[in-house]
């Protein structure tokens, strides 16, 4: 007999990356299991009014115009809220998407696995505290609340082989309770989006420049004060270089990227805009660009790729944890050992920009990634696969 598959889906941050890879996941699971609710944030990032599937913006503490002890406060309430809504509707499945405060979110996950047939995790980053900077007694609190976590869920989702061996190493994860999916490429209407000409043009970039876009949060690990000194040496080669950095800084990452940048003398060629990029106006920069720099020191995996390969945009990129899995050297972009080694990651730099030609296959290929390997249909039915394994047990 087939069973009733009800799955509650639980994604507290309501913006950016993880809720947009939660929102695919779940446009594309919905039609596979009989309900699908998903709980999220109260300041809900995307418009709900389309989505095939219920969703209930009632989670607190993500909406960045409070305070932060306002937004604490709030976040306070989630596991309650949460449990009301598995009262509510009898979930099969509760299946969270990463954490928010993961010292409040152990709570909300241990009352779901009391509730439930099954507990589902998905780990996009395996410790945040060790892509943010040095330890603090916050984050070694947040690492036992994490240990706590993985080890009450049924199972855990990760989206690198990297990640799947810290959890075993770092966390003591049984093997046999960790799943690896890719992430999936961003849902793109090709309908509604502007041109490379018409990209530009809103954003003021100049037709002529050859533009590498670095996109993302501003985090130390994430290696832009060694791209901006590689730009020392790009500029020499390709006069009409451009790099578009979007994306604000982290609270804890005091590095001031524009200061660094008017001393190396590159203030015509570095274009900042450090504010949060919303849902609507990504593809923008992203269609601007010729290119994708990511020259990471520490990720768990990123979403930055799959996106620029979405868009047909092939990357530049270190050779490090999860990086070294999704970017084929020479084919989808190029690797660099280290970005410390501002030489080699100019060369990477200079390379892409002044191969047209090899662009051009480099887009064709990732484009067909997204049709294949990132694809949300064998995405969800490994998904719905775990969940019915998991249920039946």
């Amino acid at each position: 007999m087939r069973m009733h598959m009800k799955v509650l889906m639980v994604e507290p941050l309501g913006f950016s990356g993880i809720c947009y890879y939660t929102a695919g996941l779940c446009r594309t699971l919905q039609p596979l299991v009989e309900e699908l609710t998903l709980l999220t944030a109260s300041n809900y990032e995307l418009n709900t009014s389309q989505e095939p599937y219920t969703v209930l913006p009632l989670l607190g503490g993500m909406n960045r115009n409070q305070a932060k002890l306002r937004r604490g406060f709030n976040a306070l309430r989630n596991p309650l809220i949460m449990l009301d809504v598995i009262r509510a509707n009898n979930p099969t499945i509760v299946h969270f998407q990463d954490s928010f405060i993961p010292l409040i979110e152990m709570w909300s996950v241990n009352l779901a696995h009391r509730l439930c047939a099954g507990v589902i995790y998905t780990v996009h980053d395996v410790e945040r505290a060790t892509l943010l900077g040095e330890p603090t007694v916050h984050s070694r609190l947040t690492a036992l609340a994490l240990h706590r976590i993985y080890h009450i869920a049924n199972r855990l989702i990760v989206h690198s082989q990297n990640s799947a061996d810290e959890l075993q190493k770092r966390f003591t994860v049984d093997v046999s309770n960790i799943y690896q999916l890719p992430l999936g490429a961003p849902y793109i209407d090709n309908n509604s989006l502007p041109n490379r000409a018409e990209a530009r043009a809103s954003l003021n970039i100049p037709a002529d420049c050859i533009v590498a876009l670095f996109f993302g949060n501003l985090k130390k690990t994430k290696g832009l004060d060694y791209l901006l000194k590689a730009l020392q040496r790009v500029v020499e080669r390709l006069p009409n270089f451009l790099l578009l950095v979007a994306g604000p800084p982290r609270s804890e990452n005091t590095t001031d990227y524009i200061g660094v940048t008017k001393s190396l003398g590159l203030e015509d060629y570095v274009r900042f805009d450090m504010r949060y990029i919303p849902y609507h106006e990504v593809p923008y920069y992203f269609i601007a660009s010729d290119f994708v720099v990511l020259p990471y020191q520490k990720v768990y995996q990123s979403a930055v790729v799959v996106t620029a390969y979405a868009f047909g945009r092939p990357v530049v990129a270190t050779r490090v944890d999860g990086l070294s899995e999704v970017v084929e050297d020479g084919r989808s972009g190029y690797l660099v050992d280290d970005s410390a080694d501002v030489r080699s990651l100019a060369d990477k730099i200079i390379l892409m920009g002044l191969d047209q030609a090899k662009r051009n296959d480099m887009e064709h290929y990732v484009r067909e990634l997204t049709l294949t390997r990132y694809s949300w249909t064998a995405i969800a039915k490994e998904t719905k696969r775990i969940y019915s394994t998991l249920a039946n047990e």
